[in-house]
């Protein structure tokens, strides 16, 4: 369902990376965002701080961004204010409330709103992220084999196709590096 990823990737086959991510289950966004800002493997007792997350104690890139006085925005799921503090996202930031899984669009929206509008202004911000959760919310919902999935993969496909066309638009961002990543998997159960 991915099309554009695909695309991307076999067009510029020396300049993209495609890996495989395993994630051992249970998996929640909070320990695997733990994991991915810190470079840590998350353990299982990790699950316990999904609902009452403390900061990440660990060193981890957004601390090193923000101390190094790189400007850091965001837009999406409010866990990473859980892990991080507001003042490390000086480009700005725009949290949604995650648990919602029923609410596939909400997010997803302003996430895509808060990424155009950013790379129309490329000088104002160093770390771009955008958290998306309409995949993950139409898994737990409605099932990985379900229509909504399929919409949402199919949307998320069109904001990464976007989001390439922009930077590739502009000659401003001829070093930037495009990352495309998901944060856990999904059984087949959601």
């Amino acid at each position: 369902p991915l099309h554009f990823i695909d695309a991307l990737r076999r067009k510029g086959a020396c300049q993209t990376e495609l890996f495989r991510f395993v994630a051992d289950p249970p998996t929640t966004t909070h320990q695997r965002l733990k994991g991915l800002l810190t470079g840590g493997l998350p353990t299982f007792l990790d699950i316990g701080d999904s609902f009452e997350a403390k900061l990440l104690s660990e060193d981890n890139f957004i601390v090193q961004a923000a101390a190094a006085g790189r400007r850091v925005s965001l837009a999406g799921d409010d866990t990473w204010l859980r892990l991080l503090n507001r003042e490390h996202f000086s480009a700005g930031i725009e949290p949604y409330p995650s648990f919602n899984v029923k609410d596939l669009d909400t997010v997803d929206q302003g996430v895509r709103q808060h990424l155009l509008s950013a790379i129309a202004q490329p000088l104002e911000w160093d770390l771009l992220i955008g958290h998306f959760l309409g995949v993950d919310h139409a898994g737990h919902t409605h099932g990985v084999n379900s229509a909504e999935m399929s919409r949402k993969l199919d949307e998320i496909d069109t904001d990464v196709k976007n989001v390439a066309a922009a930077l590739e638009a502009d000659e401003i961002f001829d070093r930037t590096i495009l990352i495309v990543l998901g944060d856990h998997g999904m059984t087949d159960r959601g």
